[in-house]
């Protein structure tokens, strides 16, 4: 119980920061193995909450209209700088927060600070977006921000945080199974700054004849710890994150087969499939991004396990440093011991991770609790 008293205090201790947690009564957590231990302990259901839920309510009741021709993204991005003194773009090189970036530089909206994180080298594969869509971006416009910082996490740093096997149990960790490394965990943030991350469009998800958006656990793994603005589920930008679910719903039901069965479905096209629905701006090497964004449909109980930069970075492990990736290994085995997780069930237990703090009827509009629609 020490970690997730832990966990708790960590959460408690800022509330602009860790909107999206688990709770279970007065215990909080941000991390699912940690979750995942609690529940079989105490056999019980850790909720994943907001802590903006009222105020994404009061900004859907507001949505009585939405107009195809108001650019909604520019409206907030130019809110966001009116209301902070100090704006920072987290710039990954991925559609998102490229899109962002492009939005302001149409637009003469200004960055204080741009920032990127890698893991080591900025010449490694796991590099390859910040090397090919970050930098180019930036050396075309200049003037668009003030600074920019850029962090390769050296990969000493992170051998020494997974020395102790309870590591699984205690780095903000919002995604199974824990493989690559989160390398913003130590990122130098400044505090009167706002962090401004492209994150979510959302998960569209069909049960019983219903349609629902939902921001699924795991896309909010890297920077709870920071004063974010998580661009598309921020309360006062909802109009812009149902017009966007509303649109990718009308290209899920052209292009896929939609089941009645009594099991849900979750669709999350590519972005490379949305480029058109949503508007993106093109990458300056967009081939890259093809193995990263491959998941198109979760049916239950199958699900995405990993992806091309967790790939990336084992490979990265297996050719400099073995030990460090033994080390990873022994922290999951750690927890298929203590949680009782065989091989067997293993995948069960990783699939069936995905929580949500909240589902939203795209026909009316009305916010739901997980529990409430899948009882």
């Amino acid at each position: 119980m020490g970690f997730v008293e832990q966990s708790t205090k960590l959460i408690d201790s800022d509330p602009k920061k860790y909107r999206f947690h688990w709770q279970h009564g007065e215990y909080k957590f941000n991390n699912i193995y940690l979750v995942h231990w609690f529940e079989q302990e105490f056999n019980c259901f850790v909720q994943f909450v907001d802590k903006k839920i009222d105020l994404v309510k009061q900004e859907l009741s507001k949505i009585l209209f939405i107009d195809e021709d108001v650019d909604y993204d520019l409206l907030h991005l130019q809110r966001l700088r009116d209301n902070n003194k100090k704006l920072a773009l987290c710039f990954s090189g991925g559609y998102d927060s490229t899109y962002l970036f492009k939005k302001a530089v149409d637009n003469n909206i200004y960055f204080d600070k741009i920032v990127s994180c890698t893991v080591d080298s900025f010449d490694l594969p796991h590099s390859t977006e910040m090397k090919y869509n970050v930098m180019p971006w930036l050396e075309d416009y200049p003037d668009a921000f003030g600074e920019f910082f850029a962090r390769a996490v050296p990969l000493e740093e992170f051998a020494d945080s997974v020395k102790d096997p309870n590591y699984i149990f205690t780095d903000g960790c919002y995604n199974m199974p824990k493989f690559a490394v989160n390398q913003w965990l130590n990122f130098p943030v400044e505090e009167d700054f706002t962090y401004i991350r492209g994150e979510t469009n959302g998960n569209i998800i069909y049960k019983n004849k219903k349609w629902y958006v939902t921001a699924l656990n795991k896309n909010f793994s890297h920077c709870s710890f920071m004063p974010l603005s998580q661009f598309w589920v921020d309360p006062e930008n909802m109009v812009s994150f149902i017009r966007n679910a509303l649109r990718t719903r009308k290209h899920i039901i052209e292009n896929y087969e939609i089941s009645d069965s009594e099991t849900f479905q979750m669709f999350r096209p590519s972005n490379e499939e949305l480029f058109d629905v949503l508007g993106f701006t093109e990458l300056y090497t967009p081939g890259i991004q093809g193995p990263k964004h491959a998941v198109t449909k979760i049916e239950t109980p199958q699900g995405h396990i990993r992806g091309q930069k967790d790939l990336q970075f084992f490979e990265l492990l297996i050719k400099y440093r073995e030990d460090i990736l033994f080390d990873i290994l022994r922290g999951i085995k750690h927890f298929n011991t203590i949680c009782n997780v065989s091989l067997d069930n293993q995948s069960n237990v990783i699939h069936n991770s995905g929580k949500f703090p909240w589902l939203i009827d795209l026909d009316t509009l009305e916010l739901c609790h997980q529990c409430d629609v899948f009882k």
